[in-house]
């Protein structure tokens, strides 16, 4: 009889581990659980911050290629209609020259005010004399036109060339980014 009251003894023991031992895996495998789930929502957070970043630059980036256009509309609305060469008029209100700056980084450097009190900005739509406020960003584009000095082509057919640098904004005010493209127009050579 003794041997069964000592099995029985031991049966008694036995559960009361499991249950210790069950609940520590449990714990551990929550614990487990948690590091994971605060790493899920981290990474899920900064994916988020770079998708914003992206979206970002991509919004200003082409607010500045908006700008670049209307660039070109700008300089083609200076041509002069009375001179049979169709030059663009030399005007000092807008264009700057090439000593004025020669890369964005310079533009950059300068401090350069881009807003258009700071004097030879142009505003977005002066090319084709609409004002319009493109959507999605906090400012519209901004540019400066420097005429560049006279140059001919390889057979000999004369042009006008300007370099356009522009500023596009994204939503947020420190969302930058600058474009830079050089424009050639060409002067005609009939009636001279």
């Amino acid at each position: 009889m003794q041997n069964s009251k000592h099995v029985v003894s031991c049966r008694h023991f036995a559960p009361s581990r499991e249950r210790g031992i069950t609940l520590v895996v449990v714990l551990i495998f929550l614990v487990v659980l948690t590091i994971l789930g605060i790493t899920g929502m981290r990474t899920t957070r900064l994916q988020e911050q770079m998708a914003g970043s992206r979206y970002e630059r991509i919004t200003a980036t082409a607010s500045a290629h908006a700008g670049l256009s209307d660039s070109r509309e700008f300089i083609q609305a200076l041509l002069d209609p009375n001179d049979p060469a169709w030059k663009v008029v030399d005007t000092n209100d807008f264009l700057g020259t090439v000593d004025e700056g020669w890369s964005i980084e310079e533009w950059v450097k300068a401090d350069t005010d881009w807003t258009l009190a700071g004097g030879k900005a142009v505003a977005f739509g002066k090319g084709n004399n609409e004002t319009y406020a493109i959507g999605r960003v906090s400012s519209n584009p901004t540019y400066i036109v420097q005429r560049l000095p006279d140059a001919t082509t390889q057979v000999g057919l004369p042009f006008q060339r300007f370099r356009a640098t522009t500023r596009g904004v994204g939503a947020r005010s420190e969302s930058n980014a600058y474009l830079q493209t050089q424009i050639s127009m060409p002067v005609s050579t009939v009636n001279q």
